[in-house]
This record gives C-alpha cells, sequence and structure tokens, in this order.
C-alpha cells in the first residue's frame, strides 16, 4: 500500500511539474473540399473562435464555435450551419495531432438549384455530427501570439458518411 501512494504522490507531482496550462482563444478561418460531392460543389468555407486549454506539457482540450457556408458549382446556392467542434489535442515540437468530434445544426440555404439530380443537396439535413483528425504545426508570432496552420480530415453524417479535407489556420493570443 505504501508502493501505491508513493507512485500516486509522485505521479502527481511529475505532472503539476511538467504542466504547461495555458488557455488561449483564437480566430479561426478554413476552405475545404467535399469529396465525395466534388463535382457538385466549389468548395467549403469556415470562419469561427477558438478556446484552448492546455492542461499538461503535451496535452490539451479545446472546442470552437464556427459558421459554415457551402457553395455549388454553377448555381447560386449556399447553405449555412453552425458547428461545434470540441477536440483532444497532442503537442509535439514538430506537429500537433487533434482528434475531435463535432456538431452542425442548419442555419440557413439560399438560390436556386440548376441540377436534375440534387439529392446531395437535399441530404443536408438540420443535424449533422462526425468525427475528424487534424495535424497543425505552431509558429510563436510574439510571447503572447501564436500561428497554427492545419490540415484536417473530417467524416460526417450526411448522406451516410462523407469525408472533406479541410486546410485552415487559427490566430491564438495566451490569456
Amino acid at each position: 500500500m505504501r508502493n501505491i501512494s508513493v507512485f500516486l504522490i509522485a505521479f502527481i507531482a511529475s505532472s503539476y511539474m511538467y504542466s504547461q496550462e495555458e488557455t488561449t482563444i483564437g480566430l479561426y478561418h478554413s476552405n475545404g473540399l467535399l469529396t465525395d460531392y466534388e463535382k457538385y460543389f466549389d468548395a467549403t468555407n469556415s470562419i469561427g473562435v477558438r478556446l484552448e486549454h492546455r492542461f499538461l506539457k503535451n496535452w490539451g482540450i479545446g472546442g470552437s464555435i464556427n459558421l459554415h457556408s457551402y457553395s455549388f458549382n454553377n448555381s447560386n446556392v449556399n447553405i449555412k450551419y453552425s458547428s461545434i467542434p470540441i477536440y483532444l489535442k497532442y503537442y509535439t515540437n514538430i506537429l500537433n495531432i487533434s482528434g475531435l468530434l463535432f456538431a452542425e445544426s442548419f442555419i440557413s440555404r439560399s438560390g436556386t438549384i440548376n441540377y436534375s439530380d440534387i439529392s446531395p443537396i437535399n441530404n443536408f439535413g438540420s443535424f449533422n455530427y462526425g468525427v475528424g483528425i487534424s495535424i497543425g504545426k505552431q509558429f510563436n508570432i510574439s510571447e503572447k501570439i501564436t500561428l497554427e496552420p492545419e490540415i484536417k480530415f473530417i467524416s460526417n453524417s450526411v448522406d451516410g458518411l462523407n469525408s472533406e479535407f479541410i486546410l485552415g489556420v487559427c490566430l491564438f493570443y495566451s490569456l
């Protein structure tokens, strides 16, 4: 029992010793391509606000609120969603890796459709969800400001499961 107590005390002490608790807030922008529907979509465009908290040297959690806009080829159709992703992030000196879960909620749809096959457009429901993984690299701009470009792959519930590649960048400010 004494060995377990010593181990737990040493583990907790080392966690705090190597802790780099830090909270950051960031502005996010991305562009993506829905790989399963590339013949219908121009791209997706997202903007948002992120909050991230590093609780250990190499681990952090975060969440964001984003506005997505899906535009369609050869039409003036535009669909808007809000999304709330939450993620667990692993930090290294080379790259940061995140696993995420997200939910999207329909906001609006505008324009007219010029397609004979409009099933991909109709499959966008009022609520979608999915999972993803991202790889990013942090660049320190100053002591408090960090820039993090990332590549993200997500799979969501639209029409079964479809996938999207996303290139994004976040500008973080350390609180």
